[in-house]
């Protein structure tokens, strides 16, 4: 019999948990944590999902990500989980599949339900008692949220800085310095430092504070920015470039309409989460998540159901998980 596709809708978030095969470890150290979120990152902007929350924990790993069109998170798992066992596999010298079968996912509803499921997420190393403080735990996204971790992986060089005084003007000079032809003479000097370390011990030093920012540094962040071409004779710019002229967030976490509604700053914000990440969860709240999670439904009010089982033709809401009792006039 053929599986059920999946209840799937454009711009509503998903809660999506994927566990290792038999309960065992997917990640057996941090450079194996290393490189699913970089495959994360790389899978998020090719099939165009925002990720408000995740968690990776031993054996299994919860995203909450928004998709921008229907099926998009379906592609998001198929080429995360590809490529990541790949790697895996190649790395610690085994075979076989490294996921529990499926990945499993539940829309959420907007507001409340999206910061139940954020919170839920990140409480995960709490509940298995990994950390006591869900900020001291590194592979999450809570201590980017609270402000003890910079979100993005990218760090502006003086150099770059010094382009403009402000974010716009900095990236409109640099585009309009990487759609221009570099000079033979800049490409050898550049590849005959980067081949010969001892070159650089020679240059003179030149304190950032003190001095202007050496302006023979620009040519070669130029040529780290160089454009490529593709088989159509078309230009795509490289991911690091794309952040740097604003068309891309050069962070993969995207904060969620219901989270920036915390508060009226970043700092508010941040404050209200933590309020809210030191608040215990009730029983039933864990259970209801876990059960729709479980059952792949739609979690959230009474409405949220009824429009998606009107545009999906599903049953949206959770069953039991038995089968319903007889009475005893009707056993046989």
């Amino acid at each position: 019999m053929a599986r059920l596709t999946r209840i799937d809708l454009p711009g509503i978030p998903q809660h999506v948990v994927q566990r290792g095969n038999n309960r065992l470890p997917c990640f057996l150290d941090d450079g194996d944590r290393l490189r699913y979120l970089q495959l994360l990152r790389e899978s998020l902007a090719t099939t165009h999902c925002s990720l408000h929350a995740y968690v990776l924990m031993d054996n299994h790993v919860h995203l909450l990500v928004t998709p921008a069109n229907a099926g998009n998170v379906g592609r998001l798992m198929q080429r995360l989980g590809t490529n990541y066992v790949g790697l895996f596999n190649a790395r610690h010298g085994r075979t076989g599949s490294l996921w529990e079968g499926r990945y499993k996912a539940c829309l959420v509803d907007s507001e409340d339900y999206v910061l139940r499921c954020h919170r839920y997420i990140e409480l995960n190393p709490v509940r298995a008692r990994l950390t006591d403080d869900p900020a001291t735990y590194r592979w999450s996204s809570c201590p980017a949220y609270l402000g003890q971790r910079p979100a993005s992986s990218l760090r502006e060089h003086p150099a770059w800085q010094s382009l403009g005084g402000n974010q716009a003007e900095r990236q409109e000079a640099c585009a309009g310095s990487s759609t221009k032809p570099c000079r033979r003479s800049n490409w050898q000097r550049f590849a005959s430092i980067s081949n010969n370390n001892a070159r650089w011990a020679a240059m003179p030093s030149r304190p950032w504070s003190k001095q202007r920012p050496d302006a023979s540094l620009l040519p070669a962040l130029r040529i780290a920015h160089a454009k490529s071409r593709t088989k159509r004779n078309k230009y795509t710019w490289p991911r690091s470039c794309q952040a740097y002229l604003g068309q891309r967030p050069a962070s993969s976490l995207c904060e969620h309409p219901a989270w920036q509604g915390l508060g009226g700053n970043q700092a508010e914000r941040q404050e209200a989460w933590r309020r809210i990440l030191d608040e215990a969860p009730p029983p039933e709240q864990l259970a209801e998540i876990r059960l729709y999670l479980q059952q792949q439904r739609a979690l959230g009010r009474d409405a949220f159901k009824a429009m998606v089982e009107a545009k999906t033709r599903r049953f949206a809401s959770a069953r039991p998980a038995h089968r319903p009792r007889q009475k005893p006039n009707e056993a046989k």
